[in-house]
């Protein structure tokens, strides 16, 4: 047995203890200090009661803590629970308490958020990484801790923004991730010595699947930044000669039209790696004409991080596919019966393999209706070609992605119904040019119904990134027979009125605020990718 993902730390303090594992802030840390780092962490977890199967909350920004406790939790054999920082109070308690945390490790960052949420939950110790216990920081180095692990075991709970309303945790193995890294390796060619910049939000699907852990298992130095910048991961690319770089869309953009892109040393990038959002073709060729190959990859929490790949060779060939089945994922798409689709022919994309999540935490039922004989129903219509590429033809589930970031238009409807004189609403996603799709709803309600009340109640209930962009008032939504309210017709409408085209072109004060949060939101570009 491999030991579990953890052990991967402790192999390459082993094999390459001096060389360098983390670089945060201009400060390095070196795969022995890594390895101590977190057994020491794995010590004060223990001396907290932390045993194998409990499950330790991460609430906190991207620091090297993060990494340390995250890899100490696991070599315990415990369950790692990773909390977006981005989510309001609400959100919070609700991904602790459903996930029964025993410990939480934040930083001082979210003082005032603990305060208010620690007494509505059963979270026995509250841990900072900015003022650590002894454990982590007196005495000679502590003996190495060593739980079994096996493949099986789950490691990680993601979670992601529920389609009903309310979020789900995704269950993530050791076997899993060992798969997926492995899957990582082989399209990315990771190798020891390779330096690899990680500008996600480490609590997101894109921070820990795709960069953490393949970096980790295959030796690579990680260049952590706090959050995505341009300039900074320009200037990183040249400074430590980066040879891959991830990133969706608008952060791709955003390194192009930085005034130092032009005078930058790309030569050591052999592959740009591009996914979450629709691709622009002058986006690709623009990079392309700096000797910057990209590769773009259709990708979910569930999934892990990579579940089809659409190699360089093939990104302007078949510009729209999000390309083909890969050694460890396999895709096909089915009716509603649940045969397999003709080439042509759209319907539901499902994937299985190994990397595909174990289920969803408490929620036999879901996982019930997401896993069918072991194939995990994405929600995403599509089609494959003849040649065995795949399509996105819409979104089963209503997903928008915005900027990079996953929003399921019930989880914020459920909030907006709580405002007064809302009697009506349906959110829905607008093409953007700069976020791909900006997050509108439209509202029936009483006539002294304000966008200022909806946006207010929104930014309590929600995160920044899911509070609408824009709020629309109508006298009645279009339903279904049955009184559903029909969200592809109300896209629709809003599509066909010029009346409404002008309001949604016109960037009105009342929802300034907004516009502000939305984009410091985006600034760090990354999702739980469900």
């Amino acid at each position: 047995m491999f030991g579990g993902i953890a052990s991967w730390v402790a192999n390459w303090a082993r094999l390459r203890p001096d060389a360098p594992a983390i670089v945060f802030d201009d400060e390095t840390t070196t795969w022995r200090e890594y390895d101590e780092r977190v057994d020491r962490w794995a010590h004060a977890l223990r001396s907290c009661g932390v045993e194998r199967g409990d499950r330790v909350g991460l609430y906190m920004h991207n620091r090297p803590e993060f990494l340390y406790v995250f890899f100490a939790a696991t070599r315990l054999g415990a369950i790692v629970v990773p909390v977006n920082h981005f989510l309001s109070p609400r959100e919070v308690t609700y991904s602790l308490d459903h996930s029964g945390a025993r410990v939480v490790v934040t930083d001082g960052d979210f003082a005032a958020v603990v305060d208010e949420v620690a007494p509505n939950l059963p979270v026995e110790h509250w841990l900072s990484a900015a003022d650590p216990p002894a454990a982590v920081t007196d005495g000679p180095r502590p003996e190495p801790v060593a739980v079994d692990v096996g493949l099986d075991d789950p490691a990680v709970i993601l979670y992601t923004s529920g389609t009903t309303g309310r979020p789900k945790g995704a269950v993530t193995t050791h076997g899993n991730i060992l798969f997926c890294t492995i899957q990582w390796a082989i399209q990315v060619r990771h190798a020891p010595g390779d330096v690899h910049i990680c500008h996600f939000p480490l609590a997101f699907t894109g921070g820990t699947m795709s960069a953490t852990m393949p970096a980790v298992h295959c030796g690579v130095t990680m260049v952590l930044e706090r959050a995505f910048d341009p300039g900074r991961t320009l200037a990183a690319i040249e400074r430590y000669r980066i040879p891959f770089v991830a990133g969706v869309p608008t952060m791709w953009k955003a390194m192009l039209d930085h005034p130092r892109f032009a005078d930058t040393d790309l030569s050591s990038l052999r592959l740009g790696f591009i996914g979450a959002a629709p691709v622009p073709l002058p986006l690709i060729e623009a990079w392309q004409a700096r000797g910057v190959p990209f590769a773009q990859a259709y990708a979910l929490t569930e999934g892990n991080g990579l579940g089809l790949y659409l190699p360089p060779e093939d990104i302007e060939r078949k510009l729209g596919s999000c390309g083909v089945s890969l050694l460890y994922s396999e895709g096909k798409v089915v009716d509603d019966s649940g045969g397999e689709c003709a080439p042509g022919e759209v319907g539901e994309l499902v994937l299985r393999g190994p990397v595909v999540f174990a289920g969803y935490w408490n929620d036999p039922d879901e996982t019930a209706r997401t896993l069918v004989d072991g194939w995990l129903h994405t929600g995403d219509l599509a089609s494959r070609d003849d040649e065995g590429y795949f399509t996105i033809v819409d979104r089963k589930k209503d997903l928008i992605i915005s900027g990079g970031l996953n929003v399921y238009p019930a989880e914020v409807e459920s909030v907006l119904f709580g405002v007064d004189g809302v009697r009506e609403v349906a959110v829905v996603g607008v093409p953007h040019d700069t976020w791909g799709e900006e997050v509108v709803a439209v509202i029936a309600g009483s006539p002294e119904l304000t966008a200022d009340a909806v946006l207010a109640e929104a930014r309590r209930g929600l995160a920044a990134y899911k509070v609408p962009k824009r709020v629309l008032f109508a006298d009645e939504l279009p339903k279904t027979m049955s009184g559903k309210i029909r969200r592809r017709d109300v896209l629709a409408d809003l599509q066909r009125s010029p009346a409404t085209q002008a309001e949604l072109q016109r960037s009105p004060a009342t929802q300034a605020a907004a516009d502000r949060s939305l984009a410091g939101a985006r600034s760090l570009a990354g999702e739980d990718d469900s």
